[in-house]
């Protein structure tokens, strides 16, 4: 759980102070939420400022807590891949709404997805090296793997329009098909396989 008093690992203790020593010196709220069995376990939100992560005994939430962490990064450091925009718009926005119903054109849609991509690359990069920083008992191969993956489910998002509840690009069998090292994805390259792997599993 992200809460101090029950977190062991005196790394991962060090780097929540960290974060949440960032979040004030910034004026963004750091909350913890009740788990309530969601999927997403956390998320950094720049209008409202703040940085939630779940109460949740999930093994994965420190790792979640480390990439929304990045996010929050982008922002204050002003990273121009956080701040991009394809015609004036903003691609998550945009892929969110297609996802919702509304209608784009093919071009825009291609150009947000890969904005999308290029964003959460580019967090997971930066994850990697926080993971590193701090020696946080996280898997880093697995991490990569995983965070390849998520690339992936976009273009399966980006082919079929259709999302799923669980988390499909983290199957082993998905992740077999994925060599950890962030060098060996080009976005702007689909992997059939790899994407129907991801639709098969998609519930």
């Amino acid at each position: 759980m992200i809460n101090l008093d029950s977190v062991h690992d005196q790394n991962s203790k060090r780097f929540i102070s960290h974060v949440i020593r960032t979040c004030i010196k910034n004026k963004i709220k750091f909350i913890t939420i009740p788990d309530a069995g969601e999927i997403v376990l956390g998320g950094f939100n720049d209008f409202d400022r703040t940085l939630e992560i779940t109460e949740s005994s999930s093994e994965n939430v420190l790792g979640i807590l480390v990439h929304e962490y990045c996010h929050m990064l982008q922002y204050v450091q002003k990273s121009p891949i956080y701040f991009s925009t394809y015609r004036g718009l903003d691609p998550t926005t945009v892929v969110t709404n297609w996802l919702n119903g509304i209608d784009y054109s093919e071009k825009t849609l291609d150009a947000c997805f890969l904005l999308c991509k290029k964003l959460e690359f580019d967090c997971d990069i930066r994850a990697v090296e926080q993971i590193k920083k701090w020696n946080l008992p996280i898997d880093i191969n697995h991490y990569i793997k995983c965070a390849i993956g998520y690339s992936y489910y976009y273009d399966h998002l980006r082919y079929t329009r259709r999302q799923g509840k669980n988390v499909a690009y983290e199957k082993k069998c998905v992740l077999k098909c994925i060599k950890p090292d962030f060098g060996t994805r080009n976005l702007e390259v689909r992997n059939v396989k790899i994407e129907s792997l991801i639709d098969k599993h998609t519930k």
